[in-house]
């Protein structure tokens, strides 16, 4: 009888040992989740400032920086001032981003473009650098203070893995872009343009000899005519024409927008707690009966 009842309580440990374990293996695992799913992805365009001219057509890329993330759709919501800049084109990288979820539309608001791409199921983009889209513009107008091209609120980034919730946005960070639009092409400057001056035009007349049988008549000595061709010189002075200096201010980088992380959920959701409870009703047994 002793026998049997030590093999019980030894029986009763093990499982409630097994159930207090598991219990905190769980909580484990949801502490790894949640730090999985933290936020790192940046995005960004190629360059921070870029100088055009008055009717100037130029093509911007669209990167990110994931971190410890691996994207499974991103989507664009952009700002940019459409008085100083018209968009011609967007188009999402396919081969990153080969499935269209929205259309992409930078007609239906003036200021804004939209849009929004994904993977096939069982691909991600993560990595440095990684091109997402490319934006082809046009300056329309003037603008030497610079215009800025930003991502609004709208513009985040979903997990491909299932550790991270689709509702949890993974964009950290967005940094704008700064185009200085320049007037139109500087006006030539003449050069100068040089005439030459004409050489004077000497004319010599002779006198004719007197015939023997006349009296010689005195014909006055003709002195050489010297006829002047008189000419003005017409000499062009350049021109200058004025170039503005035009002060660049460096595009200052936006201050990086932080999205806070979820609270993490209750560690202790209903299976831990029976676990737990298991673990100590089974616990509470074996010592009692020792």
């Amino acid at each position: 009888m002793k026998k049997r009842n030590l093999i019980l309580l030894i029986v009763t440990i093990f499982l409630a040992i097994s159930s207090i374990g598991g219990g905190l293996l769980i909580i484990k695992q949801r502490q790894q989740m949640q730090e999985k799913a933290a936020p790192a992805t940046s995005i960004y365009f190629k360059q921070e400032s870029i100088t055009k001219t008055s009717k100037q057509a130029f093509n911007i890329d669209i990167l990110v920086d994931t971190g410890t993330n691996n994207l499974a759709i991103v989507c664009l919501d952009i700002d940019y001032n459409q008085s100083v800049l018209e968009v011609i084109n967007i188009e999402f990288n396919n081969q990153l981003l080969p499935q269209l979820m929205r259309a992409i539309d930078f007609t239906s608001q003036p200021g804004k473009i939209f849009g929004s791409a994904g993977v096939f199921p069982g691909t991600s983009v993560s990595g440095q650098g990684q091109k997402i889209a490319v934006i082809s513009f046009k300056a329309i107008q003037a603008a030497p203070q610079g215009t800025i091209v930003s991502f609004a609120s709208n513009t985040t980034a979903y997990s491909a893995t299932k550790e991270e919730e689709i509702g949890n946005n993974l964009i950290s960070q967005k940094r704008p872009l700064n185009v200085i639009v320049l007037g139109g092409e500087e006006t030539p400057t003449p050069q100068p343009t040089n005439i030459p001056t004409p050489q004077s035009t000497v004319i010599t007349t002779t006198t004719p000899p007197t015939p023997p049988d006349s009296q010689p008549t005195a014909m006055p000595t003709s002195q050489p005519a010297v006829v002047p061709t008189t000419a003005n010189t017409l000499t062009l002075q350049p021109t200058t024409t004025p170039v503005a200096i035009i002060t660049t201010i460096q595009s200052t980088q936006s201050t990086p927008t932080t999205i806070a992380e979820e609270t993490p959920q209750t560690a202790f959701s209903l299976p831990i707690l029976i676990l737990f409870s298991i673990g100590s009703i089974l616990l509470g047994g074996a010592l009692f009966a020792i």
